[in-house]
């Protein structure tokens, strides 16, 4: 049994030293070549990859002699030698592939993304109706892209009157299109949906997908300045902001995306 361990001993020994020689014929074959503008240098290729092959030999071979310590020393060396070629071939063609694999995702992720149409330059753009609202399917139909801001709004509005701070509340909880998310929009946000040169109520852009029926006062989270009492509201009767006192009863539109809590 002494005699075997020498032996693995002796072998593990004679691949280190072996490193040496191989490691100066990396330099020699592998040094830098090309032209001026471009340098190839793949020094370490060689030797990096013996000591690969060395650890996994070392690892694999060790593991053998403590499972079959009765099986001799040469034909547990050339076993594992065999098992680490095979693993390190295996591991230089599966590592390419691992590295695909976030690429892949990323692509999938941009590609969704890209089917909300270009949103890049939010708020710059002034697209007609048809190309700048977008009924989302994976939203059941109940949500609306707006591609001129990149917000995500409530397709039909809340027919309940409510508090200012009820409607908040109503927004934080909502669940449309199967999703959460929502809020109260800004006073900003919410006169994007305004439309001046209509001249009918309610003053959405001509054939914007929303379903507003009869709602045309709609709250805002943004509180008037100065009071203590009263948050910014859209007509959408007559295209115009107004402030209003907290108890009255306005309609709710939530928005999805955009500012924090911060901008209002």
């Amino acid at each position: 049994m002494k005699s075997a361990g020498r032996k693995h001993l002796l072998i593990f020994l004679v691949l280190g030293l072996l490193a040496l020689p191989i490691y100066f014929l990396d330099r020699a074959l592998l040094g830098p070549t090309g032209g001026n503008w471009i340098t190839l240098d793949f020094r370490g290729l060689i030797f990096w990859s013996y000591i690969t092959l060395v650890v996994v030999h070392v690892a694999s071979s060790s593991t053998a002699i403590f499972l079959f310590p009765n099986a001799g020393p040469l034909r547990i060396q050339l076993g594992s030698m065999v098992l680490s070629v095979v693993l390190l071939i295996a591991g230089a063609f599966a590592l390419p592939v691992a590295a695909r694999g976030p690429k892949d995702r990323f692509d999938e992720i941009l590609n969704a993304l890209r089917s909300f149409g270009d949103v890049s330059t939010s708020w710059s753009r002034a697209l007609p109706a048809a190309d700048r609202f977008a009924v989302l399917a994976d939203f059941n139909n109940e949500a609306v892209l707006d591609r001129n801001t990149g917000l995500v709004w409530q397709r039909t509005p809340d027919n309940q009157g409510r508090f200012v701070f009820n409607a908040s509340y109503y927004c934080l909880d909502a669940n449309i299109g199967g999703q959460k998310g929502w809020r109260l929009p800004n006073i900003t946000e919410l006169t994007t949906l305004v439309d001046p040169s209509v001249t009918t109520e309610p003053m959405l852009p001509e054939g914007a997908p929303f379903e507003f029926n009869r709602h045309v006062f709609f709250w805002s989270g943004t509180m008037r300045h100065g009071f203590t009492d009263l948050a910014w509201s859209v007509n959408f009767r007559l295209g115009i902001v107004d402030d209003a006192e907290f108890d009255l009863n306005l309609s709710t539109l939530c928005v999805r995306g955009g500012p924090t809590v911060d901008a209002y």
